[in-house]
């Protein structure tokens, strides 16, 4: 089962690269699939059409302005790209490198994902178990908590009944609280892991369960 997933993943990975691959043969721009950015179509010096998402500065002729989702024409110029326009096309190609980045992180993540689980019972499971343990360490934290308290109130009785005997029991109450302070702490770390295993095991689920629902419609 892990091992079908990651094969899926990896071709829509290889999928992803065969159409970029296919776009720069064409000569149509790497920013030709910008959900909202645009395409310039200008006829350069030899009569030659070109298609890019940048027009060289100093063109004078006509440039066309397409939709970079389906190539529909948007509007046309008849003059040079001013700096502003020029700039803007240079931030939506670095928007889209990002994006693309992005993208192929979240590819990877979705790999190691599948190949750490093999269904979506086994996240349950493993979410259940490792939870019971961190229940388990907080409840030994409280129980040792509470024993440190009954004996420290053990002592402060003793002391009300005889204040000589605050000199006898000055380490083990210094011990006390040292021990309290510490147990304290661990259980404080405790209940963060707590909170953090159990919001990573949701995460995981929700994501795993996006990508059975992805491969699925990839079927169809």
């Amino acid at each position: 089962m892990k091992i079908k997933h990651s094969m899926i993943v990896l071709a829509i990975l290889s999928l992803v690269t065969s159409v970029h691959a296919q776009n720069s043969r064409s000569g149509k721009p790497k920013g030709g699939s910008k959900e909202n950015g645009v395409v310039y179509r200008y006829v350069d010096d030899a009569g030659k059409t070109m298609y890019t998402d940048r027009v060289p500065p100093g063109y004078k002729g006509q440039v066309d302005i397409l939709s970079a989702k389906n190539g529909t024409l948007k509007s046309t110029i008849d003059r040079e790209l001013t700096d502003e326009e020029y700039q803007a096309v240079i931030e939506e190609e670095n928007k889209q490198k990002e994006s693309d980045k992005t993208n192929k992180a979240q590819l990877q993540s979705d790999q190691t994902l599948l190949s750490q689980y093999s269904s979506v019972n086994e996240i349950d499971e493993m979410k259940k178990y490792e939870l019971d343990q961190i229940k388990k360490a907080i409840e030994l934290d409280l129980k040792n908590i509470k024993s440190v308290e009954e004996r420290k109130m053990l002592i402060a009785n003793e002391i009300n009944k005889d204040a000589r005997n605050k000199s006898v029991y000055k380490d083990e109450i210094n011990r006390l609280n040292d021990q309290y302070d510490s147990i304290n702490k661990n259980l404080s770390n405790n209940q963060q892991m707590f909170d953090k295993r159990q919001k990573k095991y949701d995460e995981d689920k929700e994501r795993y369960l996006n990508i059975l629902k992805s491969m699925s419609e990839l079927k169809k």
